[in-house]
């Protein structure tokens, strides 16, 4: 799709900005994985007060983590696309990534909280529904909105769908950690 729209600087611009985003990625993911342990010892150990403390933290991080990477992305996004770029006849990349950057952004106000569900979820034994936020987060929703709006935008606003794909996801996964909080999900695994 980008290829047709913007051509071989789009791909460029996209993929830098796609490093970008995987480093972001990296660090809620790991925020995540390493609180999934923790989280899923308290509940075994049907520890309320200790999971909800490990939730709490978790949450606060990826959130301090969202706050960074977004005041670091807005205010230097060029010095940043720079590090992927050679200076030599990158304009026309630099100001499509810089673009793409004001498009996807916002992803990352929900993409921590997405990915701490999705491993609270498997730590209280829900795979399936720490899967089902998993599969819309990186799959079923960008999939499916990018072809959307590829038919609707004939620019490349399109890339908006990975933003609004994330917040779709976490109206999912809001729905899913509501449904299982800490004291219910303890309550159920003693029935």
């Amino acid at each position: 799709m980008l290829i047709s729209r913007a051509g071989v600087e789009g791909v460029a611009a996209i993929t830098v900005l796609n490093y970008l985003l995987m480093i972001g990625f990296m660090v809620y993911f790991s925020i995540a994985d390493t609180a999934q342990v923790m989280l899923s010892q308290n509940f075994g150990a049907q520890n309320e007060q200790r999971l909800k403390q490990f939730l709490k933290i978790t949450f606060v991080m990826t959130s301090i983590v969202s706050l960074i990477t977004i005041l670091v992305l807005l205010i230097f996004n060029e010095s940043l696309i720079y590090l992927f770029l050679d200076d030599q006849g990158t304009d026309t990349t630099v100001s499509m990534a810089v673009e793409f950057v004001y498009y996807v952004w916002p992803l990352f106000i929900f993409a921590g909280a997405n990915m701490t569900i999705s491993g609270y979820l498997t730590a209280i034994h829900l795979p399936f529904q720490s899967g089902i936020v998993s599969l819309c987060r990186s799959l079923i929703f960008p999939a499916s909105l990018l072809i959307l709006l590829f038919m609707l935008f004939d620019d490349n606003r399109f890339v908006i769908a990975l933003p609004i794909g994330e917040c779709m996801t976490f109206a999912i996964a809001l729905a899913y950690f509501i449904r299982h909080k800490p004291e219910r999900a303890i309550a159920e695994e003693n029935v």
